[in-house]
């Protein structure tokens, strides 16, 4: 074979080879145009969940703020009704303590005799209204429910306080309805018809001792 022909056969395999190398890259690139617009559309899909992640990532953020902010919310009420049912606790511990010091001291006065000084008055006295310190109204009878009515000093003896009285006359049980601007200290003011009546019985020392507590 001589040169020419091989230089021909030589030259033809190139001019194939550049053509199939162009037909290919060609192929390629038709192929590439032709899936372009499904990568936009697949690339705007993935944006759009990349973006409804986001939401959803600042949504659930906000849930848990939410939910902070309510349980201080929740955490400061607890606190005040706390400190309120303390208050409470304490307001009740503290009366019942004065309750029981009260009766201790009831029961204490309930042992002994004391001494008295007893003056009388009526329901009519001047400047009376009539009506005791206890709401009774003494207008009608010296007695409250089979007790005669007597004033004292509630720091001494407190009001629906029942006593027993000795007097150098007579001896009775009486109840303590009624107060008096001169009424201090170891003083009664006994509970008679009338001030006529009381003028007439004057003033003298009694023994007094407490009984108990009117229950009402």
């Amino acid at each position: 074979m001589n040169k020419k022909i091989i230089l021909i056969i030589v030259a033809s395999l190139v001019w194939w080879a550049w053509f199939v190398i162009n037909l290919k890259a060609s192929h390629l690139e038709h192929a590439k145009n032709e899936r372009s617009p499904s990568l936009q559309i697949i690339s705007k899909h993935e944006q759009y969940i990349d973006f409804k992640n986001q939401v959803k990532a600042i949504h659930r953020q906000r849930i848990v703020e939410q939910s902070r902010l309510e349980e201080i919310e929740l955490a400061k009420i607890s606190a005040i009704e706390s400190k309120k049912r303390k208050k409470a606790e304490e307001m009740k511990r503290q009366e019942a303590e004065r309750l029981k010091k009260e009766q201790l001291k009831l029961e204490e006065e309930q042992s002994k005799w004391m001494t008295f000084n007893a003056s009388y008055y009526g329901p009519d006295c001047y400047g009376c209204s009539g009506v005791s310190a206890a709401g009774i109204d003494l207008r009608k009878s010296i007695y409250y429910n089979g007790y005669r009515v007597i004033a004292a000093d509630t720091n001494i003896i407190p009001l629906w306080t029942i006593v027993e009285v000795q007097t150098p006359n007579e001896t009775f049980q009486a109840i303590v309805l009624d107060t008096g601007g001169a009424i201090k200290g170891y003083k009664l003011d006994v509970l008679v018809s009338s001030e006529a009546e009381s003028y007439r019985i004057g003033r003298h020392d009694v023994k007094l001792k407490i009984v108990g507590k009117y229950e009402r």
